[in-house]
Formats: structure tokens, sequence, C-alpha cells
């Protein structure tokens, strides 16, 4: 999950707004924060609406000003062209607009619906020496949470994040809103295929699941058939009395050809074999029987 800057930027706001009116000094000490916060990597275009007009009233006032701007949505590269434009910054700061800058990069390789960013590209858009320095600022961005992404040093490669959004957001500028607008709609068509791609792969599932559930009954079937067969082998019953009278509940014991006692007692009464003329009549202990 990325980051999610407006809990730590609420009181720099805060801040700004009690500073309206305020030195330059004050406001100053406001800006440092704001460009060293760790935690701090957009919201630096509503500061600039806060304290923008006092900071434009004087020299001191506009350097600090366009360094505001340089976190918003400048670059390493914007800095070392025009240095003279920006408050002198530390050694933290300028590793955090490093950072800022990594995170453009990789914003614009995702526009491009590129799957990974070279080592190479981040080197020359840092000005960085090697791939050492490289991956210290994505992995000091993906510990605070605004690059998601694997380092592949085999490949010398960021592999961007397919699961979710590879990368927060910076300030955006009026300048790129129109970007913004096209990017938004060729996003909106993206999720409309895999919706339609989700609803295909739903179907084919469900027919998958139907032909197996099919195969199910159709092998269960003749095991259903030969337990029946083991079970009357053990009885001794033929299966075509089972067939005829189902599973037997005539007798005590589910026999089909007992029958039951008075006094609980039973015997079997078996049927003749051949043909029969007429009515043939059985006497037994219990009077007669007529077939």
């Amino acid at each position: 999950m990325l980051l999610d800057t407006e809990v730590p930027l609420q009181p720099l706001l805060q801040a700004a707004e009690a500073s309206r009116g305020s030195n330059i000094s004050t406001i100053r000490s406001l800006v440092m924060r704001a460009i060293s916060d760790k935690e701090i990597f957009c919201g630096f275009d509503q500061i600039i609406l806060i304290v923008g007009k006092s900071l434009s009233e004087s020299i001191e006032g506009e350097k600090m000003l366009q360094t505001l701007h340089l976190f918003s949505n400048g670059t390493y590269d914007d800095y070392e062209k025009h240095r003279e434009r920006y408050v002198n910054l530390t050694e933290a700061q300028v590793f955090k607009l490093r950072q800022l800058t990594a995170m453009s990069v990789v914003e614009d390789a995702c526009c491009n619906r590129q799957s990974a960013v070279s080592y190479l590209s981040l080197r020359q858009n840092l000005q960085l020496a090697d791939n050492t320095a490289v991956e210290d600022v994505l992995v000091s961005c993906i510990n605070a949470r605004v690059l998601a992404g694997e380092l592949c040093q085999r490949s010398a490669s960021l592999f961007l994040n397919e699961n979710g959004p590879a990368v927060s957001p910076r300030d955006v500028t009026l300048t790129s809103v129109d970007a913004m607008i096209e990017r938004l709609r060729t996003w909106k068509d993206v999720l409309a295929h895999s919706q339609v791609v989700s609803t295909q792969i739903q179907a084919a599932a469900a027919s998958q699941l139907s032909v197996h559930n099919n195969w199910n009954s159709l092998l269960q079937s003749p095991l259903q058939h030969h337990a029946v067969e083991r079970n009357t082998a053990e009885r001794g019953w033929d299966l075509s009395d089972v067939r005829r009278y189902g599973d037997g509940s005539i007798g005590t014991k589910g026999d089909p050809m007992e029958i039951s006692r008075p006094d609980g007692a039973g015997r079997r009464q078996k049927r003749g074999r051949g043909s029969l003329q007429g009515n043939a009549a059985e006497t037994s202990e219990f009077g007669s029987f007529e077939w």
C-alpha cells in the first residue's frame, strides 16, 4: 500500500495558515520543514497557495517560492541547470529531490505501459555515478512507500508492481491537466477490457465445472451399481430379485423372499420355477397360499 501523505501534510498546512502575514524568517522555517520531511512527497502546491503571495514580495522569498515549485513538480536536472534560482539545499534535501525525480520517471513509465524501468534511465535522470547509488534511492522510495516494485540486479531494472499502483502521485501542474485526463481515459478503456476478459474467464470456469460435474456423475453410476452387486452377493440374493423388489423391506432382515411369522421367526418361501398352469396352491403351517 502506497503512502498517504495527507496525514503528515496537515500540520504544515495549518502552520502555513498561521504564518500568513508573518516575517520572511518564519515562512522560511516552514518551507525548509516541508522540503526536508521524509514523509511528504506532494502537497507543496497547497503550501504555495497559502504563502506564495508573501514569498513573492522579496528576493529571498522568491527563491523559496521557486524551491517549493521545484519540489512540487520539478526534477534534479532542473536544479542542476538553474541552481541560482533556488535556496542552497542540504545533502538530505538533494537526496529527497532525487527521490521525487525517480517517482516522476516511474510515473512516465507507467503512463507508457512499461513493466520495468532500467537503472540506466534512472541513473541519467538522477545524475548518479553507478547502479548502487540508484538502488539506494529506489530502496528508500520503496521503504517510504512511494514506489512499489522489485529490484533486479541481473537485468539492472526496477520491475513495477502489477497488482496495484506502482508510484504515489506528485503534485499536478496546470499544464499537465490535459495529459492527465487523457491518461484517465486510457485507463478507463483498460479497465473496461479487463472487465470483459474477467467475464469470459468466469464463463469458461463455469463451463469447465459443468463438464467436471457431468464426468463425476458418469463415474459414480458404475461405482454405485458395483456396490449393489457386491451387497446382494454377500446376502445371497439374486440381482434380478433386487431389481424387482428394490432393497427388500418385507422380511425382518430385508430379504424379499422372507415371510415374517407371528412369533417373530421367519422362513423363506421360494417361488416355483417353470410354467404354472392355473392357480398353484401351497400349504404351510400358516394356511394355504395361492399363486
